[in-house]
């Protein structure tokens, strides 16, 4: 069976006990775009038609800003920041949703990463002091290596765990 083929295999399956939620983790990974789109539509109708709530969890930003109403980008372990899809992804306020959205390659870049990301990801059986992001953030300062930040509202709707949110520039 093709990839396509076993997503909606185990789609079947979880619908097959009449779930009020599914979560689908990584739902179009290794799948064409042609066949991410069929699933992700799919998914769609299924929510709409059983009234189902989704939990889509992934890595894929374009995937996020076409289909989630809201999300929720963690680091860590830890929730970094949330609020409506759309939002979240054209105007990131955490430095670390700002450099997710930034590293969605383009079609006319020759680089798979547009702007990589310095460091490696924080291990989160030993995380550093402090924020997790900061040995990778560029506006990193004292307080970021000593505090973790809270997760709170910086807009109506919109929640950072950023010491410095509302200095983010969109």
């Amino acid at each position: 069976m093709s990839g396509g083929m076993r997503q909606r295999v185990m789609i079947a399956m979880a619908l097959a006990g009449e779930p009020q939620l599914i979560i689908a983790d990584e739902p179009t990974t290794a799948l064409d775009v042609t066949t991410q789109a069929r699933i992700l539509q799919l998914l769609a109708d299924l929510r709409e038609q059983e009234d189902l709530a989704m939990l889509l969890v992934s890595h894929d930003l374009r995937v996020m800003a076409h289909v989630a109403d809201d999300v929720v980008v963690m680091y860590a372990g830890r929730v970094a920041e949330r609020g409506p899809a759309r939002e979240v992804l054209e105007h990131p306020r955490h430095p670390y949703t700002r450099a997710l959205a930034n590293n969605v390659p383009a079609v006319s870049t020759k680089s798979a990463i547009a702007e990589p990301l310095q460091g490696a990801p924080a291990n989160p059986f030993d995380r550093p002091t402090g924020c997790a992001f900061h040995p990778r953030c560029p506006m990193a300062q004292d307080r970021c290596r000593t505090e973790v930040p809270v997760l709170r509202e910086v807009e109506r709707g919109r929640f950072s765990a950023c010491h410095f949110a509302t200095e983010v520039a969109s």
